[in-house]
């Protein structure tokens, strides 16, 4: 299991308990860096073979690009993040992967629906 500083393990369940920090309204503006940032986050975890969720793809991607450092703790090395109202939320990631990846849509409705078959 990747092990992240804002997640929360638990003996009971496989999977993390995420805190409601990424529910939070948008606090940082996507800049063009931040924008290379997600596009590579989404190209090293997301578009490759393992299946990962995109809050999996998302947490990664906060991990390698907005980390400030790294630290050891119980014997695993975790990334040191800035405060999070520092950082993009799951939000603001999921929303530009949606409107990024969601190309086709309007130039289907431009072009017509012959234009899905054999683009």
């Amino acid at each position: 299991m990747f092990h992240h500083p804002l997640i929360l393990s638990t003996k009971d369940a496989d999977e993390p308990v995420f805190w409601d920090q990424y529910r939070v309204m948008a606090r940082v503006r996507i800049d063009d860096t931040i924008k290379v940032y997600f596009r590579q986050g989404i190209k090293l975890f997301y578009e490759t073979r393992k299946t990962r969720t995109l809050r999996e793809t998302f947490e990664r991607t906060l991990a390698l690009f907005f980390h400030q450092g790294w630290e050891l703790r119980n014997g695993v090395m975790v990334p040191i993040l800035p405060p999070v109202e520092e950082l993009p939320t799951l939000a603001q990631f999921r929303y530009w992967y949606e409107k990024e990846h969601n190309l086709k849509g309007p130039m289907i409705a431009r072009e017509g629906k012959h234009l899905q078959k054999g683009e």
